[in-house]
């Protein structure tokens, strides 16, 4: 393969991820100019832009055809107090098109947590662990020792950055009064 056709398709990958970039920042936006004042506009926005700029640091900006499950899950949750979370599973790669959307709702999950559940209190926890079935990983959020849980009653932006993603095989959301567990599946790289 020529150099020529080798930058041709580097510079058609990176057209199509600032695209995507900026279509996902508008939506970013969009949301949080909800914000009741500027200074939690901006503090909603720059958080989930973070997020949007690890996914793609993940991915050397599309020069990766995926990332490392552990490298994305630690960098998803960079933001919140580690101590209270615990990450295992094997080693495994996510593909690229499913790496921002990961790293986008294990943000929104812990965001939430920090806000309204587990990681809102000391005592609360979160578990985050991975497995491989057949050409999935499954990817489990568990929270405990948080405020009791009840189902939201609107679904917004971050709602649709857990459930609503392509490159999610199956995702549930179950808000038992315990805690809040997510279990995300997503096609397994080879």
């Amino acid at each position: 393969m020529s150099v020529r056709v080798k930058n041709e398709e580097f510079n058609r990958e990176l057209q199509h991820r600032t695209k995507n970039s900026i279509q996902m920042v508008s939506a970013l936006a969009s949301q949080a100019s909800k914000a009741p004042d500027p200074a939690a506009f901006y503090d909603k926005l720059a958080a989930r832009l973070n997020a949007l700029a690890k996914a793609n640091e993940l991915l050397r900006y599309g020069v990766l055809a995926a990332c490392d499950m552990e490298e994305l899950v630690t960098g998803s949750f960079a933001p919140f107090a580690r101590e209270q979370i615990t990450v295992q599973g094997p080693k495994c790669c996510v593909a690229k098109d499913a790496c921002t959307p990961l790293v986008m709702a294990l943000h929104e999950l812990g965001t939430n947590a920090k806000k309204y559940g587990a990681l809102s209190r000391p005592e609360g926890h979160v578990e985050i662990s991975w497995e491989i079935m057949d050409d999935q990983i499954k990817v489990s959020w568990c929270e405990s020792g948080g405020p009791p849980v009840s189902t939201p009653t609107r679904k917004g932006l971050g709602t649709r950055l857990i459930t609503q993603q392509s490159q999610f095989r199956a995702v549930s959301l179950d808000f038992s009064s315990a805690g809040l567990t997510c279990q995300i599946s997503i096609a397994a790289t080879g």
